[in-house]
């Protein structure tokens, strides 16, 4: 076990570099506290959720990570399997750590946390805004909710990003967004508009646009501009039971094409309401799931596992790549097929599926 005076971190990661001490463009992290760790516990400082290349071991009261970073990031310090979030920019931040629950972070010249704070608030009364519309979609007539509750949340959505834009362009906070960019993606990611989204997009600075997150949003853009709605899709695999399937043979059902890992959570937490669905319309749809594992055994087991009752293919089809094909970034994802073979919907919520089905 390695005991550092002081600690000195190295991150390895896309967009980061290690400075001097001198280089007054790094960061420089002081954790302190009284009571909450002690000499000889654990402290793993994440970026991004990667983990860096040291486990750290408490040699004092107060601990000291530098570094530089190409634009801020977030950020988290996991002890004693508690996180911390904060983000981090080139400057001299200070935590307290207190309590089990909560830390104090002060920067010296960033206001950057001052301004995700606000973005919190404010993101807080958009979720507000989303829930209302759900609710008020699912007393509508099952033929009017997908309609209905596509277009007004793509307005709703559109909306809050420009006010997100002009609220940090008011306050001339790059760095904050920046910041925020990793959970706009999150969200425009369930949205079928992407002319509109390209727009606010190229409002950012060049900074942001070549940033680790403005190339998130660009791969979403590519990804949109060359995989389209109505876009015809065929090609042909072989399933985990070595049998050979063609799209085309299930022309006449819709096709839903879930890309999923072992590894993933949010993945496996689907696969029991996809279940209840598939048992529900298997007349009418067909499920293929794609593996994005590299473990091809665990792969297998898994599948096996799981039982899942629908064609279960990996994401390598001899000379094709289905991750590239449709330009797949985070999982889960899925492209939902029309009865002719044609992409109807991607990233299509389950409880949106349902409604499809029932018309």
């Amino acid at each position: 076990m390695k005991y550092h005076y002081p600690l000195i971190i190295i991150i390895l990661l896309e967009g980061f570099s290690i400075l001097s001490a001198q280089n007054p463009g790094e960061f420089n992290i002081k954790l302190t506290s009284s009571s909450y760790y002690n000499k000889g516990d654990t402290i793993i400082l994440m970026v991004n959720s990667l983990k860096i290349n040291d486990t750290l071991i408490v040699p004092q009261q107060s601990i000291s990570f530098q570094g530089s970073v190409s634009e801020p990031v977030n950020a988290f310090i996991k002890i004693k399997g508690q996180q911390f979030y904060f983000p981090i920019v080139n400057d001299k931040i200070r935590i307290t750590l207190e309590k089990a629950d909560s830390i104090k972070v002060t920067y010296e010249t960033s206001k950057v946390n001052d301004n995700v704070s606000s973005y919190y608030r404010m993101t807080d009364e958009y979720i507000r805004n989303f829930h209302a519309l759900e609710s008020y979609c699912n007393n509508l007539p099952a033929k009017e909710y997908q309609m209905v509750l596509d277009s007004k949340l793509d307005s709703l959505a559109l909306a809050f990003l420009l006010t997100l834009y002009e609220e940090y362009k008011r306050k001339k906070d790059i760095e904050g967004l920046s910041l925020i960019l990793p959970d706009l993606t999150g969200l425009i990611g369930t949205r079928n508009r992407p002319g509109e989204i390209e727009m606010i997009y190229n409002l950012l600075p060049d900074s942001i646009r070549r940033g680790i997150y403005g190339k998130q949003v660009q791969k979403f853009l590519d990804q949109s501009n060359r995989i389209k709605i109505g876009q015809d899709i065929n090609f042909s695999f072989k399933a985990i039971d070595s049998n050979q399937y063609s799209i085309k043979e299930f022309h006449g059902k819709y096709v839903l094409l879930v890309y999923w890992a072992t590894w993933c959570g949010p993945c496996l937490a689907k696969i029991p309401m996809l279940k209840d669905i598939y048992k529900q319309y298997s007349t009418e749809l067909e499920i293929v799931s794609i593996s994005v594992d590299k473990d091809i055994v665990l792969w297998k087991l898994k599948s096996e596992q799981l039982n899942m009752p629908w064609i279960n293919i990996h994401y390598r089809q001899n000379s094709i790549d289905l991750k590239e094909l449709f330009f797949v970034g985070p999982i889960p994802y899925s492209v939902l097929l029309s009865r002719n073979g044609k992409i109807l919907k991607k990233n299509i919520e389950i409880n949106r599926l349902e409604s499809i089905l029932k018309k």
